[in-house]
């Protein structure tokens, strides 16, 4: 902006009026957020003009397709940037730390915490030590190690030691041999011989599931 504010400054010393031009555009340098130009009026080629007038600022940018029409606005002889597009191939926006690009394959949004993006094949949030993904495979969702999924084939729920269907394995596979004392007398029964499977599957239950 520094460059901007100095050269105007010089324009209004001098009395140089700022002109436009219709041009090509011919190539494309995303990296630098620079393209060569070819004016429609028939002059030479113009190179490396950039996407803004300052090339070392933030704020919103624009990237010119490649054979769109651009008007490239001249301060002076020597300086020039893109003004308007008639055709965006990519689009990016910074705003402190917050930074937000989009092009026809995907959209993302991110800062130094944070991160969405969206494309042709799945959405993605990381926050932290928290992923979420849904694609056509299903959907995902980590926390530490803590692992949720719901796929064609079922859900799957896990820690790092435990997951659900283990859990409910072990439960069925515990009730299936339930076996207990009966009274001779017709009286009560026993507690099942294997009280302590059951109580040994509930901890582990109580380590996988909160209330």
């Amino acid at each position: 902006m520094t460059q901007i504010i100095k050269t105007l400054q010089k324009l209004n010393d001098t009395g140089e009026q700022p002109y436009a031009k219709v041009c090509t555009v011919h190539r494309v340098d995303k990296e630098n957020k620079r393209c060569d130009v070819i004016p429609v009026d028939g002059t030479a080629e113009l190179f490396d003009i950039p996407f803004q007038a300052d090339v070392e600022g933030t704020g919103l940018c624009f990237y010119p397709a490649e054979d769109s029409k651009v008007l490239v606005v001249f301060i002076n002889k020597h300086h020039a940037c893109i003004c308007n597009v008639s055709e965006v191939d990519l689009l990016k926006l910074a705003i402190d730390k917050m930074e937000f690009s989009v092009d026809k394959d995907a959209l993302l949004l991110k800062n130094e915490e944070m991160e969405f993006l969206i494309d042709k094949d799945k959405l993605n949030l990381k926050k932290d030590d928290v992923k979420f993904v849904i694609d056509q495979a299903g959907l995902n969702l980590e926390k530490g190690k803590v692992k949720f999924s719901i796929t064609q084939g079922g859900f799957q729920l896990k820690t790092e030691a435990q997951s659900l269907k283990k859990l409910i394995d072990e439960l069925l596979e515990a009730i299936a041999a339930i076996t207990v004392t009966s009274s001779p007398t017709g009286g009560l029964t026993g507690p099942p011989m294997n009280a302590a499977t059951f109580t040994a599957i509930q901890t582990k239950f109580n380590s996988l599931l909160k209330d």
